[in-house]
């Protein structure tokens, strides 16, 4: 039973890792102004550029997390 639970929050923690780093990708190709701001007319969403840095940050922090979970879950 918590060797489950474990492995369904190393998926959960891998999912999230995985979005986080497609946003990531999609962000740090954008061109920001000189003030550290892109505006997607289609849209009209602002987005700064210490979003990217935002997303990077739990991108490795969710890969942290999965691979500890999955670890600890081969140990059970």
């Amino acid at each position: 039973m918590q060797r489950g639970v474990l492995c369904l929050g190393a998926f959960i923690a891998l999912a999230l890792a995985a979005g986080s780093a497609l946003i990531w990708q999609g962000r740090g190709g954008l061109r920001f102004s000189d003030e550290g701001r892109h505006f997607d007319q289609a849209t009209g969403i602002v987005v700064h550029q210490h979003s990217v840095e935002v997303y990077a940050i739990l991108t490795m922090a969710f890969s942290v997390i999965s691979v500890a979970l999955a670890v600890l879950a081969r140990r059970r």
